[in-house]
């Protein structure tokens, strides 16, 4: 086997000519052109500053929408709404979800083109997990509520 990178630019083109046959002469200047092209060396620093400065990006991205996220929650627990205005908000915000899911099961059941098991498991698993959280309601502290009032009314977990 032959090391191409190590040989002078003749005898790179006397193999090339071995292996691949003489180059078409037909079009003025392609061998200047080809010799050139395989001259043209990318760099690797270019790919690995691309990478970290995406790296970078992403990260810069997460930190300023968990801050965002932050800063919402302070103001939020500022001024938070009464006990019941709170409770009336999260049942509302829940039942909603509730009725989306269920929607959503009722298509997969009734549909045998649409019939995905593992999508209805989920669908239905979510179900039980809403109506828990339903039924405690009643019962639940204020601190309690604060976090379900965060998390299904405003998106924030």
């Amino acid at each position: 086997m032959t090391n191409y990178h190590s040989e002078k630019p003749e005898e790179l083109k006397k193999v090339q000519e071995q292996s691949y046959g003489k180059v078409d002469s037909a079009m003025p200047g392609a061998s200047e052109i080809a010799e050139q092209i395989e001259a043209v060396e990318i760099p690797k620093e270019v790919t690995e500053k691309k990478e970290k400065a995406q790296e970078r990006k992403a990260a810069s991205t997460a930190k300023a929408k968990a801050y965002k996220a932050k800063q919402l929650k302070a103001e939020l627990l500022k001024n938070p709404p009464t006990e019941e205005k709170m409770r009336k908000e999260v049942d509302r915000a829940i039942s909603k979800e509730v009725g989306q899911l269920e929607k959503q099961r009722n298509r997969i059941l009734h549909n045998p083109a649409n019939r995905n098991f593992y999508q209805l498991n989920i669908i239905v698993q979510k179900l039980r997990e809403l109506k828990h959280i339903l039924a405690n309601l009643a019962q639940a502290t204020y601190e309690m509520l604060k976090n379900l009032w965060l998390r299904f009314v405003h998106g924030i977990y």
